[in-house]
């Protein structure tokens, strides 16, 4: 019998912040082996494989995307025409939920999530506050929170009840990954 897929956190950074999404990923592994949750990133594309398959594919099932915005997320034509561009369509589709993460500062009005709500609350970057540490925390604390939001049978019923989509439209996403956590 297979095993149920487990729910997907992708997490959506430029290349020059790969070293910040490993601490990221970091801060969100007692989350994940609590929940039972799976992240990924582009760091996890293998030798040999289609990297825009794996992107597309991956982004298909994840019940959060996490976007670590920066200047070189901006820059990066091809991640913002195929990362980018897809986790907003997932979310204006109500598939998933995109959560801005504000890495470093960089101008960013006028983006498709920008008026998502960001982490860290504020104004700052996490390359902005005195702790960067305490920062990637306090963002992991929020990110459990915004699933455990997931979790409930209102987020699943009414979508618009959250600011973000929380429920997804598809029964296979609020049956499969979100009863794994």
């Amino acid at each position: 019998m297979n095993e149920p897929m487990k729910p997907l956190i992708y997490i959506a950074a430029a290349p020059e912040d790969v070293k910040y999404c490993g601490d990221l990923m970091r801060h969100l592994q007692a989350l994940c082996r609590q929940i039972g949750a799976e992240i990924w990133c582009d760091q996890k594309i293998t030798a040999g494989c289609d990297r825009e398959s794996e992107r597309a594919e991956h982004l298909e099932r994840a019940v959060l995307v996490l976007l670590l915005v920066s200047i070189d997320l901006w820059d990066d034509e091809e991640y913002w025409g195929q990362v980018i561009e897809g986790a907003m369509e997932q979310y204006s589709a109500g598939k998933t939920h995109v959560i801005p993460i504000r890495l470093r500062h960089c101008d960013w009005g006028g983006a498709p999530f920008s008026t998502l709500e960001h982490l860290p609350k504020g104004e700052d970057a996490i390359f902005g506050l005195p702790d960067p540490e305490k920062a990637y925390t306090d963002i992991a604390l929020a990110i459990r929170t915004t699933l455990e939001s997931m979790r409930e049978p209102e987020a699943i019923r009414n979508p618009t009840s959250h600011p973000q989509p929380s429920a997804v439209s598809e029964q296979r996403k609020s049956d499969l990954m979100l009863s794994a956590l």
